[in-house]
């Protein structure tokens, strides 16, 4: 019977870093006890303390039930599904007192009150996520997140020998063999939401509520933590233990990955804390053990079991399904029953897999989005499941369709497709919208599709530079009978302005597209006529999709902006740049609300982060600065005896590739982006990019291939045309700006990884093939609706008095311009000023068809 308390963690060996520190703070306050590390894997190991216990996991149980698990569980649940397992084991073996502590945990004191408690008969005790409620303010966790992971943390978990111990952990053991992962729809977190029943199962089991124990992340907005001269302190008590749950050492500026509620202040003692925490990683074999790869499952076809093919093996399994060999394959083996099609496509060109079908189950809002993706949608599902499918859902390439059924020769294109596009937009000017109006109609050409182009760039007061070759691709049929598609590459506020010059023989019998960005969640209501312009909306990213459709009776559908620069070599000289600098570039137009681009937040970052002595420089790249002398000498002269390099000047799309290419890091400490084109293009040139974290840049951005900065959400307390006051906007923390902005000056090996990265991903998600089959298939899928659409309704307008609104259309309801309509049993006629007669021509034909009011043309 061993006496002595038993520790143990559980990792795979490239989380020995973590073990290691752990089971130095416990060893250096608890010498007597054992400390156990069991591992998942076995192999190479680095130099480890000679007091450390080192066991292996798979040498514990049988072989089949080993590869039972491993199907089971990724090498996330696998850690927590053994853990009733060790404890069994340790208490089989005659330990009386058996704790489980998480790796990523630091001790700095006895954990005398929970052995304490073990001594006084208790047989478990836990510690809860929270004590208390946490605000319903919108910040990451709360408590219905908390909820769903159980009310206990199981970082943590004291157990005494007794019979409830024995009855409970054999109980727990034997449904984390089959139910350890995390899934909203049956209630499961890995193995801690089990433990919401222990103190029911188990009066002996205690709830332990020292503020020192288990402090974190969840709970650390509701207890102060201090230091109070060499003693860590929780509400006054002596800190315990701190779980660094999500922290990464080569951040310690971040709290957790998991987390937004907790803001660290420079020198504040979490940001000691977390600094203390990583100073002690680095020191233990931390680097070593990084490198030793944890070896994924494979088939016997060398191909790696994913989480997909873990979750379709469950389901298999849990219907009676049984495996003789299920890592074979082979016929009956699980591979085989993953790949194996279960429909055919109608068209021949794909089929459904269990694969398939679980991703699509994952996702019903790519179901919706391709209805009839073993049809007309497959290229574009095919493309999306390569695509962004692959980025955000980690699927493995080997379970999903052939690419070849992505690229089909513009010959054969042309024949199978029976529309046309007229694209209009900024097609020469140097703006956003021209340079995502100019990648869309690439992406389009690419696939073979017919493209008029109308470029409508005297609207705006930019510069231009040489436009798209005016004339439609080659292969473009003046079949009258094809399904006409109008592209308005063109916001909102002057929509109707470009329709009215261009004339109602554009739009007539037409299906327009509005193509829009918008940069708030607060779509203006003054607006909302020009839905009625349009048959349905595409916006470049999420967070714009979000906003209108909030508002929109039509539909809003996401098409990311094509973003694939041209390779440029970079040539400081052509700026007069200076190559022994290491540069910042900040990029905005003086046009585009300064306010919102927030350059003084830039500069200020800046000047924070780095001495004019220092060999570093930001060039704020700025357009029409001219048009706003004021503002542009105020930015002058808060960079005065800075090292700031100013360049206003429109550049051609060529140049400015080769201004962000001249530089080393791009930065955008916005308030708000719709898309981020800027922050798309230096990531698409393989260059790391620090900028607000919120907004449409997150679509394509992450803590993996960016550094996103900390922000808080704020009102405009006034209006700044054209985004009204109560806007909600982004207020980024020049403090970790500048903090960020400094690592990356001193870490080049966090330059190479975070670009290399940052040009991975955007191949991915915003290359011309990616975008261009996401257009195609949504025009094909018009096509085919248009089809069967009925008769166009016969409109008359006549000129008369503007008054009245139009009658029971919200989005009309408060436009600027006004209408009467004239109802009779068989006409409808619209009274519009004459002006705005070609615009509100589609109106009315909405509102009618609306009101049934249908007849032949």
């Amino acid at each position: 019977m061993n006496s002595k308390p038993v520790f143990f963690t559980i990792c795979a060996r490239n989380y020995l870093g973590f073990a290691t520190t752990l089971g130095a703070s416990l060893k250096q306050h608890h010498r007597d006890a054992e400390i156990v590390v069991w591992l998942l894997d076995e192999g190479e190991l680095p130099k480890l303390p000679d007091d450390l216990v080192i066991r292996f996991i798979p040498r514990m149980v049988e072989a089949e039930e080993w590869i039972e698990l491993s199907l089971n569980f990724n090498i996330r649940e696998l850690a927590t599904a053994v853990k009733p397992l060790c404890f069994l084991k340790h208490l089989e073996e005659g330990a009386r007192r058996v704790i489980y502590i998480d790796p990523d945990i630091l001790v700095f004191r006895p954990l005398n009150e929970a052995l304490e408690m073990l001594e006084q008969g208790a047989q478990g005790v836990l510690t809860p996520h929270i004590m208390q409620p946490l605000p319903r303010d919108g910040e990451q966790p709360d408590d219905l997140e908390l909820l769903g992971a159980g009310v206990f943390n199981l970082g943590f978990l004291a157990v005494a020998a007794g019979p409830e111990t024995d009855r409970f952990l054999k109980w727990w053991a034997s449904w984390l063999r089959t139910h350890c992962f995390e899934d909203k729809s049956t209630g499961t977190f890995t193995d801690q939401k089990w433990v919401n029943f222990a103190p029911v199962f188990c009066p002996s089991y205690v709830i332990l509520r020292h503020p020192g124990y288990n402090l974190a992340y969840w709970n650390l907005p509701q207890r102060e933590l201090e230091l109070c001269g060499d003693e860590w302190q929780a509400d006054g008590q002596p800190l315990v233990f701190f779980h660094f749950s999500g922290f990464d050492p080569s951040a310690p500026e971040i709290l957790s990955k998991h987390q937004t509620r907790v803001i660290i202040a420079r020198g504040s003692p979490l940001a000691r804390l977390l600094q203390l925490y990583a100073n002690k990683l680095r020191g233990s074999c931390y680097d070593e053990a990084l490198r030793l790869r944890f070896p994924p499952l494979r088939f016997a076809n060398g191909i790696e079991v994913d989480d997909f093919c873990r979750a379709i093996y469950r389901e298999a399994r849990a219907n009676g399904k049984y495996f003789r060999n299920p890592l074979s394959d082979g016929p009956n083996g699980l591979f085989e029953w993953v790949t194996k099609p279960i429909e055919r496509s109608r068209s021949s060109m794909g089929y459904l897999n269990r694969y398939l079908r679980l991703v699509n189950a994952r996702r019903p809002d790519i179901a919706a989005t391709y209805p009839d993706f073993l049809g007309s949608h497959w290229n574009a599902y095919v493309a999306w499941l390569y695509g962004s499918g692959r980025m955000e859902m980690g699927l493995n390439e080997a379970f999903l369709p052939p690419k070849r059924g992505l690229k089909i020769p513009s010959a054969e294109l042309s024949e199978s497709q029976d529309f046309r596009v007229t694209y209009v937009g900024y097609l020469s000017a140097h703006l956003g919208l021209g340079e995502a109006a100019r990648g869309n109609v690439k992406a389009l050409r690419a696939l073979g599709i017919p493209v008029d182009t109308i470029d409508v760039s005297h609207f705006t007061s930019s510069e231009r530079q040489a436009t798209l070759e005016a004339e439609t691709a080659s292969g473009m049929s003046d079949d009258s009978s094809a399904e006409r598609v109008v592209i308005l590459h063109v916001n909102a506020d002057q929509l109707a302005n470009v329709l009215t010059e261009l004339g109602t023989s554009l739009t007539e019998d037409a299906y327009v597209v509005g193509m829009w960005a918008w940069e708030t969640r607060r779509f203006p209501s003054h607006w909302w006529y020009s839905f009625s312009l349009l048959d349905e909306i595409w916006v470049g990213g999420s967070y714009m999709a979000e906003g209108i459709a909030a508002v929109s009776p039509i539909p809003v559908l996401r098409i990311p902006h094509v973003v694939e620069p041209l390779s440029v070599r970079s040539d400081r000289s052509a700026f007069g740049l200076a190559d022994d600098e290491f540069i910042f570039l900040f990029m905005f137009d003086f046009h585009s609300t300064p306010a919102r681009k927030n350059p003084e937040g830039a500069i200020r970052a800046f000047r924070q982060a780095f001495h004019p002595s220092e060999p570093v420089r930001l060039v704020v790249k700025s357009m029409n600065g001219r048009n706003r002398p004021e503002s542009f000498t105020r930015l002058r002269k808060m960079a005065a005896e800075a090292r700031i390099t100013f360049i206003d000047a429109a550049l051609g799309s060529d140049d400015r590739y080769k201004l962000i290419s001249s530089t080393d890091v791009f930065l955008s400490l916005h308030r708000a982006e719709g898309f981020g084109l800027g922050i798309a293009e230096a990531m698409a040139l393989g260059k790391p990019v620090v900028a607000t974290g919120w907004s449409g840049n997150m679509d394509f951005m992450s803590i993996a291939n960016s550094l996103p900065v900390r922000y808080r959400l704020t009102e405009l307390a006034e209006a700044d045309p054209p985004y009204d006051a109560g806007t909600i906007w982004a207020e980024p923390e020049i403090d970790h700006a500048s903090e960020l902005m400094r690592r990356l000056w001193e870490e080049p090996e966090l330059v190479a990884r975070i670009g290399a990265r940052a040009q991975s991903d955007s191949r991915d998600l915003l290359s011309v093939e990616h975008v261009g089959r996401l257009m195609s298939d949504r025009l094909e899928r018009i096509a085919e609706l248009r089809s069967t659409r009925p008769d166009r309704l016969h409109i008359s307008a006549a000129s008369t008095t503007p008054y009245s609104t139009l009658l029971g259309i919200r989005n009309i309801r408060r436009s600027p311009l006004r209408l009467v309509l004239h109802i009779t049993r068989t006409s409808l006629f619209a009274v519009i000023p004459r002006r705005y007669q070609p615009a509100y021509h589609r109106i009315a034909t909405k509102f009618a068809h609306r009101m049934g009011y249908l007849r032949s043309s």
